[in-house]
């Protein structure tokens, strides 16, 4: 069985941006963020197939990028933002991270690969 190119596009997305998703997503989500990011790329690192997972994995890091959580004021991603200073050198990497996401996202839905729509019609 061949790779298919979304997991192959999420892989490409996780290799080149690796450190600085790692710190960024501590930043904006704190240590149980982070280790849902790992498990993510040990996901994605062993998987033959790109999966419905994984396209959560990868909404679940846009929602968390693009700061969909912070206002409400119980999460953890809302005390994190507030610990953040707009003058933080992470902001500017933090902003390119999530347009890079989003262009990859873009990018695996161009594609089209069947392994979603098959991941899911053998969950119905």
């Amino acid at each position: 069985m061949t790779t298919s190119k979304s997991l192959t596009l999420l892989r490409e997305f996780l290799a080149a941006h690796d450190l600085d998703l790692q710190h960024g997503v501590l930043i904006l989500g704190g240590s149980s963020a982070l280790m849902r990011l790992q498990r993510l790329r040990a996901s994605v690192a062993t998987a033959d197939t790109f999966t419905s997972g994984h396209r959560r994995g990868m909404m679940w890091l846009k929602g968390l990028l693009g700061l969909e959580h912070v206002a409400d004021i119980n999460s953890e991603e809302s005390g994190c933002f507030a610990d953040l200073s707009p003058e933080d050198p992470a902001v500017p990497t933090l902003c390119l991270l999530y347009e890079r996401l989003d262009e990859t996202l873009a990018r695996i839905d161009a594609v089209g690969d069947r392994d979603v729509a098959q991941d899911l019609d053998a969950a119905a």
